[in-house]
């Protein structure tokens, strides 16, 4: 923790790019900054306050004989308090029981957000980072705005966000990731995943998936064969190729941010589609449902809803 609020200190207040030593005591962050300036040196010697109401004291000290400006930040940084709850699981647990859209803080050095939880489904407290409804939303997007997140919870489609879905994840013992898909003919089916994880480093793993140990009846799409399996891939998107084709680019090749292998036996981040469609198999697919193509015309079929959420624990309900 103390590391990653070093981190982000460093980044946010000096805007600089930096080397750093951090020290722990008595629950008090003292963080030794050697840091590169990139525009603002007049935020030095400032005090400000971050989203989560966490007040930071700032020193910067700058060298200007060296060839490249480089300052000394020494943040004192107080513990910080978590202003809301960190997951729907913990909404649920507090005796709110009931659907609806809830603000929730996924991590203590990050802003807290809005967040669909279902709080019915298979024992509730579910946090929903992933629903497709309409086609209103174009998921084709930024390796930045999947980190971030995009999409509105209460207008229907959107995508939490990478790091608060890192956050979620890494956060005490092991994940559940529930899937659940419905088709044109109003079919409906889920897949459940009770070890399910995403990064250990948003760096250094890219947001790498881990989704293991199936059950359902939708089929286990995720792990589908040697070539085709998500489970621990990285995350890419059309601006960072982090699959395992090296003859092309999967992310931009199919139009969308996922955890490509080379190329894929699910993408629930594809194109929206109304039913059937013909050619490239970029609209939301799941490889192991149980009608993929429409036998009389051929035309691939698409789903009309989706929904990827997750909680802590084991399946229950």
């Amino acid at each position: 923790m103390c590391l990653s609020v070093c981190v982000h200190v460093c980044v946010w207040v000096c805007d600089c790019v930096c080397v750093f030593v951090c020290v722990c005591v008595c629950a008090w962050c003292l963080c030794l900054l050697c840091c590169v300036l990139r525009t603002r040196p007049a935020l030095c010697g400032v005090r400000i306050k971050d989203q989560t109401s966490a007040v930071w004291s700032v020193l910067c000290i700058k060298d200007q004989t060296s060839a490249v400006r480089s300052v000394l930040c020494v943040v004192s940084v107080p513990p910080l308090a978590r202003l809301h709850p960190q997951d729907c699981a913990e909404i649920y647990r507090r005796g709110i029981v009931e659907n609806g859209f809830y603000t929730i803080q996924p991590a203590l050095q990050r802003p807290a957000l809005e967040a669909k939880c279902d709080m019915q489904t298979a024992g509730g407290g579910w946090t929903v980072f992933q629903r497709r409804q309409d086609g209103s939303l174009d998921f084709n997007r930024t390796w930045q705005a999947y980190a971030e997140g995009f999409g509105s919870p209460p207008a229907g489609e959107l995508w939490l966000g990478n790091a608060a879905l890192h956050a979620l994840t890494a956060a005490g013992g092991p994940h559940t990731l529930r899937i659940e898909l419905e088709d044109w003919r109003q079919q409906r089916r889920h897949a459940v995943y009770s070890s399910f994880r995403v990064g250990t480093d948003p760096v250094l793993s890219r947001f790498r998936l881990t989704a293991r140990e199936y059950s359902g009846d939708a089929g286990d799409a995720l792990s589908y064969s040697a070539r085709y399996n998500h489970d621990g891939r990285a995350f890419s998107t059309a601006d960072r190729d982090h699959d395992r084709y090296a003859a092309g680019h999967c992310a931009r090749y199919y139009g969308a941010g996922w955890w490509f292998d080379a190329c894929l036996a699910a993408n629930l981040n594809g194109r929206y589609y109304r039913g059937r469609y013909g050619g490239l198999t970029d609209g939301i697919y799941w490889g192991t449902w149980h009608a993929l193509t429409d036998a009389r015309t051929g035309e691939r079929l698409s789903f009309k809803t989706v929904e990827m959420k997750t909680r802590p624990g084991p399946p229950r309900g």
